[in-house]
């Protein structure tokens, strides 16, 4: 857990450089270096994350089998734990890496048929929440939807985002529901979760860089405030547009749109 917060720390370090002010040549080198060095973190982070994860059904598995070494409460509490620890850095590490496209280049678009949306939002849901959410997930996808194009990977990343902010609002035991339809020529996509709701004046804010959203369950913020900046971008590129509303059930939905048959 320590080692883990050390790293944490040197990510947080990263991030304070890669969102300094101006650069000059010899520090867009060093922001190049670093962005090499957290893609090369991510995939040991997602080997333990998946480790974890293992062990966990393990647990419950022994625990729900009587086979001799019940899972105790408190050793599901310390893998939970670490795999929260472990889910954070993963998203830190994503975020240094968007970072890095949004401060470059416009978004590479790699437009594609995306016949199977509901296998891509099932892989956005685990990309973002996991085997085991701590929230409810509900999932209702229009027919007519499939025939969308888009990037697929931005696409997939985008609603990942968007269900792991849902998913820190809406807390344990709270409803997350992400809705896919058609409306004329474009594919709307909602997230929304039943949590506290979005703050009071937020509006289009909370699409900047490193705003972080209040209100979160249990107090806490989470995130590094740059998940929502991304998702605007790579939706902009595809020539759609994203917003906030308030939810149904008091909590906070944010929509975006893509044109239905691919980037404008």
């Amino acid at each position: 857990m320590l080692a883990a917060r050390r790293l944490l720390s040197s990510l947080d370090m990263a991030n304070e450089s890669l969102t300094a002010g101006p650069r000059s040549a010899s520090s867009e080198e060093r922001d190049l270096f670093l962005l090499m060095l957290v893609h090369d973190i991510r995939t040991p982070l997602a080997s333990i994350a998946g480790l974890l994860e293992h062990a966990r059904e393990l647990n419950h598995e022994l625990n729900r089998g009587g086979a001799g070494c019940p899972a105790s409460a408190e050793q599901d509490e310390l893998l939970g734990l670490a795999q929260g620890e472990t889910r954070h850095l993963l998203d830190l590490t994503g975020d240094l890496l968007e970072m890095g496209r949004l401060r470059g280049a416009p978004v590479p678009l790699e437009p594609a048929p995306v016949a199977d949306l509901d296998d891509l939002v099932h892989q956005a849901v685990l990309d973002a929440l996991g085997h085991r959410p701590a929230a409810n997930v509900r999932v209702q996808i229009d027919p007519r939807a499939r025939s969308l194009t888009a990037d697929r990977t931005l696409l997939r990343r985008i609603l990942a985002n968007l269900l792991r902010n849902a998913g820190r609002h809406a807390g344990e035991g709270g409803t997350i529901r992400l809705e896919v339809a058609v409306s004329g020529d474009d594919v709307i996509f909602s997230v929304e979760d039943d949590g506290p709701g979005i703050p009071a004046g937020s509006g289009d804010s909370i699409f900047r860089p490193f705003v972080r959203m209040g209100g979160a369950a249990g107090g806490r913020s989470g995130g590094s405030g740059l998940g929502l900046a991304f998702c605007k971008a790579a939706v902009a590129e595809h020539g759609g547009r994203i917003w906030v509303e308030e939810g149904e059930a008091g909590g906070g939905r944010l929509r975006f749109s893509l044109p239905l048959g691919g980037p404008v």
